[in-house]
């Protein structure tokens, strides 16, 4: 990442300011009104509450999602969202006990994509995208200790770059 891409120095003063928030085209496309979105605890898959949500077609993802788990009383002002994000962007890299499958292996900071063919062909990788989405839209939990190599493909598109970046992580750890 360039450090010109994360402060703009002003030419006029020695002061900073925060670049433009790059989300806040989408932002703007937030639609009024709730998403309602009830949770069971009790469930042994996040994962396949995931995949019902997401097959919904009147899941609206640029409504504001307000999380209710199932038999808990409490109104939504910001908590049980957080912990609805946190459980299921942190189920992406555990294997699901229901469907038995795992789309992130590694080690934390070196996660990568696992490829398989029932995530692809059943839309996991799919969910997990829109998931991730869902979540940055709304302020939600990130998902976090992606290889270094991941987030540099990922970034340019470059596989020379990536390799790179892989190649320089061993060496440090030689």
């Amino acid at each position: 990442m360039n450090i010109k891409n994360v402060f703009i120095y002003s030419t006029d003063s020695s002061s900073c300011t925060k670049p433009p928030d790059p989300l806040s085209k989408y932002r703007k496309q937030i639609e009024n009104g709730r998403q309602l979105i009830n949770i069971n605890r009790m469930q042994i898959s996040v994962e396949r509450q995931l995949m019902c949500f997401f097959r919904d077609p009147s899941l609206n993802l640029q409504k504001e999602p307000d999380v209710q788990f199932s038999g808990e009383f409490g109104a939504d002002l910001g908590g049980p969202k957080r912990e609805f994000f946190t459980a299921a962007i942190q189920a992406l890299s555990k294997v699901d006990p229901a469907y038995n499958v795992q789309l992130f292996g590694g080690e934390y900071g070196h996660h990568i994509p696992l490829y398989g063919v029932d995530a692809i062909s059943e839309g996991y990788l799919f969910m997990a995208g829109k998931l991730l989405g869902w979540s940055t839209l709304h302020s939600g939990e990130a998902f976090t200790g992606l290889s270094p190599a991941v987030i540099e493909y990922l970034s340019t598109g470059s596989i020379d770059k990536a390799t790179a970046i892989k190649q320089l992580t061993y060496m440090m750890w030689i």
